[in-house]
């Protein structure tokens, strides 16, 4: 299976919420992030980057890329992060069939507890999305 994970600028929501899914999916998915208005090479965000190595995984070295820069048709799952997200890629062709549409605020410029608690609504969502890889 080949996710991808859609947030605004990539710096935040998308590459946290694909490290977590590498983790619950494992090596037989290939899970990516994009942004709809990401600066490609950005860096994510410090507090993602915190929060994000207090579970255990390691997003220090992540790079922004725009969704330009990948087939979106090659995904079998595309995860809108918001609503707005979801909107700009139906706007874009994205196959309504293969996009989920979430509703978590994005982080950006917040505190680190906001970061936290993104991640723990990301959690949340990868349970309801993926239930039998969660439950092992």
């Amino acid at each position: 299976m080949r996710v991808l994970f859609v947030c605004a600028g990539n710096t935040c929501r998308s590459p946290m919420a694909a490290a977590l899914a590498r983790r619950v999916l494992g090596t037989s998915s290939a899970v990516e992030s994009c942004g709809v208005t990401a600066v490609d090479g950005a860096p994510a965000a410090r507090h993602a980057i915190t929060v994000m190595g207090e579970k255990g995984l390691d997003i220090g070295s992540h790079a922004a890329r725009g969704i330009d820069s990948l087939d979106v048709s090659s995904f079998d799952v595309v995860v809108a992060l918001d609503p707005d997200v979801a909107r700009r890629l139906r706007h874009r062709g994205v196959d309504t069939n293969r996009l989920v549409e979430l509703n978590i605020a994005d982080p950006y410029g917040n505190d680190i507890d906001r970061y936290r608690s993104t991640v723990s609504a990301v959690e949340r969502e990868l349970e309801r999305l993926f239930p039998s890889k969660t439950k092992q």
